[in-house]
């Protein structure tokens, strides 16, 4: 009895369930927290919301913030943070309306004429009599082929400024009915061919201007309805003596269309085969034609297109893109440079590869030497082609800017320089720091010696020092 007793006892005694668990090792761990990235533009936001304070993006470092992150591609996030700025609540007026100029500018760069005609629309609304932002909703009308509000807006450009640049071309544009027959061309192989251009896409409207490469045409995009320039280079530069150059000026063409940059020109398209190079049209004339006028160059407005000049360089010299000829006849403006908010533009990038007719100042016959002999750095005339040589060659044409005298075609020796930079003018506000950091920026970027020579950044960063010092003593109203 006790023995079937003790066996019930342990059936039904409780059973100890032993749970094998996975080593801590076997354990997945939770992945750690994402960080995420902070637009540097949202922090200042942020400051200026909960500060209830426009400091922030009433100093030049904000202006530097916005230009740094647009030349880096993050340009659609920096217009995004642009747009909420401009609904801050205590911005002040006039660094609201900079900023839509800012949208508006960049939103055409990019294509996208709606969103810029919004941010135009907003300008004209507190500022209707506003030139610039009446004739770039004039452009944006013209290139979307509403011709009749574009003849509008011109006119109304036109009412404020008789003398605005291309004023009655622009009107006669949108007027089909009298549009302007196509300049003569002269006897030339090139003139010979347009027929056959004008029944394709572009449709070729008047000659702009013509050089050692081929003749520049106004034209009209067809398929797009804007207006565009097209070159066509000569037909004796495709000769199979010269092909070989020729391949090379259309492949640098084609890497410089990579280069985005407001002031180096826009390649639209090109074609091998008919020769032919399609860009933005500059119709505020090129750097060499408002030196043959005497146009003048006070010392700031120069310095600002000094600054342009060498920020296209930087952009370029990073792609390692060494443009080699840098001179006033491949400079142009999109608008005259007396205007305010003019801006220069580099073009003819690989031009310097291309033979050099009598026209134009004699480039060195050596194959190996590129540029043109007056514009050339030291190294250049030893056959070098170095990016360097690009600062040096665009100060000589900062000089010029200031001088209207062009550099000689023997170069400059160190004493001539320095008896030109005793002629120039400087603003009466200015202090003889002022004036000594000017000279020693132009020397050191026209130091004989590559290696001793700053690079393009270092360069710009320099000149934007020299612009800011000189501009803030001056104190004149509005941009030089």
């Amino acid at each position: 009895m006790k023995f079937l007793w003790r066996i019930l006892k342990r059936w039904f005694a409780p059973k100890t369930i032993v749970l094998e668990l996975p080593a801590a090792a076997e354990i997945p761990e939770e992945p750690p927290p994402v960080e995420k990235t902070v637009h540097p533009l949202e922090k200042m936001y942020n400051a200026c919301v909960s500060e209830d304070s426009m400091e922030h993006i009433a100093s030049t470092g904000f202006n530097d913030q916005v230009d740094t992150l647009l030349r880096q591609g993050q340009e659609l996030e920096t217009l995004q943070w642009l747009v909420k700025f401009t609904k801050l609540k205590h911005i002040p007026i006039d660094k609201k309306i900079e900023l839509e100029r800012t949208l508006a500018k960049h939103y055409r760069l990019r294509g996208d004429g709606g969103l810029a005609e919004v941010h135009l629309g907003l300008i004209l609304s507190k500022l209707p009599d506003d030139i610039e932002a009446n004739a770039s909703m004039a452009k944006i009308h013209q290139e979307r082929g509403n011709l009749k509000l574009a003849s509008t807006a011109w006119q109304k450009v036109y009412a404020l400024d008789a003398n605005f640049p291309n004023i009655q071309n622009r009107l006669s544009e949108c007027n089909p009915q009298k549009t302007p027959a196509l300049s003569h061309i002269g006897a030339t192989t090139v003139g010979l061919q347009t027929a056959s251009f004008n029944t394709g896409r572009y449709q070729l409207t008047q000659e702009l201007g013509r050089g050692a490469t081929g003749v520049v045409y106004l034209a009209n995009d067809k398929e797009l309805d804007r207006p565009v320039a097209v070159k066509i280079l000569h037909p004796h530069l495709a000769s199979d003596s010269l092909s070989q150059n020729v391949s090379r000026f259309f492949d640098e063409a084609k890497t410089t269309a990579g280069l985005r940059h407001p002031n180096i020109i826009a390649i639209y398209d090109l074609n091998r085969e008919s020769r032919q190079l399609v860009m933005e049209p500059c119709l505020g004339g090129t750097l060499k034609s408002h030196l043959q006028k005497k146009t003048s160059f006070p010392l700031l407005r120069a310095l600002k297109f000094h600054c342009q000049l060498l920020s296209a360089l930087e952009v370029s010299h990073e792609k390692n893109i060494a443009h080699l000829d840098i001179k006033p006849a491949n400079l142009m403006f999109r608008e005259a440079p007396d205007q305010k908010g003019a801006e220069i533009v580099l073009g003819d990038f690989g031009v310097a590869h291309l033979p050099s007719s009598q026209s134009e100042p004699s480039t060195s016959s050596s194959p190996n030497v590129v540029g043109t002999l007056a514009y050339m750095a030291p190294e250049q005339r030893r056959g070098k082609k170095e990016l360097k040589s690009d600062v040096f060659t665009s100060t000589l044409v900062l000089m010029e800017l200031l001088t209207h005298r062009p550099p000689p075609k023997a170069g400059f020796n160190r004493q001539e320089m320095t008896d030109q930079l005793s002629s120039v003018t400087f603003p009466k506000e200015s202090d003889s720091t002022q004036k000594d950091a000017f000279i020693a920026h132009i020397l050191a970027c026209l130091e004989p010696n590559p290696d001793d020579r700053p690079c393009a950044k270092k360069a710009l960063e320099g000149a934007r020092i020299v612009h800011s010092s000189l501009y803030r003593s001056t104190f004149v109203v509005g941009s030089p």
